[in-house]
């Protein structure tokens, strides 16, 4: 009897082990949900560089895709990028949302500001 109770014990906290997990597992993944339809891309489209190439040109810019699907509506985020000839002009690049969707992340070359 004793042993019978003890297995029994043993499956109860087994699942409920397994049910807090997937609660929590529920919560975190409507967490990252929240910008599901926005996208962050970088795009030197304020400044284009006739080369194609320029390390100074790019900024960050967020859209939602379903609202705007051609991106002409997108909103900037940084305002760093300039000409490639412009000396305080500055990259920003790389950006991802952060753990809780809240924050932006991006790296940047620009330099004591």
């Amino acid at each position: 009897m004793k042993n019978r109770i003890s297995r029994v014990l043993a499956v109860l906290l087994t699942t409920s082990v397994i049910l807090s997990v997937g609660v929590l597992a529920v919560s975190s993944a409507s967490a990252e949900n929240d910008t599901i339809g926005l996208i962050l891309f970088t795009s030197d489209r304020e400044n284009p560089s006739p080369d194609g190439v320029c390390r100074n040109c790019e900024d960050i810019y967020v859209m939602s895709p379903e609202a705007d699907p051609l991106g002409t509506s997108a909103t900037r985020l940084t305002w760093g990028g300039g000409a490639a000839t412009d000396p305080t002009a500055y990259n920003s690049g790389g950006a991802d949302w952060s753990n809780t969707q809240q924050l932006i992340a991006f790296n940047s070359n620009r330099v004591n500001r």
